[in-house]
């Protein structure tokens, strides 16, 4: 198992996503009223993705530097992540968790805010049901 030090320690990661589309079209919809930069739309889009339970599996293109993450959230990613994987044992298996988590959100950002048209709701997130 890798611990969470290990995984601060490694800034020099690139995060990955199967879904750079959706993410760029969430990013111009939104205009940086909400998110300034993709690594917070890659926060939300974890987020979600982690309290649904859902994934995305996939190998994709990199389009977020780890080390433009504030260290306090990379340090949440992975206590969240290992967590729930404990037998995660490199920091790329680490990353690439944590991209399926937020492949798996951004689906859900992008049905809120580009195809319904609202404006990003955090109580979306915390009313859901499943």
């Amino acid at each position: 198992m890798i611990s969470v030090d290990a995984v601060k320690g490694k800034t020099d990661a690139k995060v990955k996503t199967i879904k750079k589309s959706l993410f760029d079209e969430v990013m111009a919809k939104d205009n940086k009223a909400t998110f300034s930069q993709l690594s917070d739309i890659l926060l939300m889009a974890f987020t979600f993705g982690y309290r649904l339970n859902k994934t995305c599996p996939g190998s994709g293109v990199a389009f977020v530097n780890v080390s433009s993450i504030d260290s306090d959230i990379v340090e949440e990613y992975a206590r969240l992540v290992l967590y729930r994987h404990p037998e995660i044992s490199s920091e790329n298996a680490f990353w690439q968790k944590v991209q399926e988590y937020a492949d798996a959100g951004i689906e859900e950002i992008y049905t809120m805010m580009v195809l319904q048209n609202k404006p990003f709701n955090i109580d979306s997130l915390l009313s859901t049901d499943e």
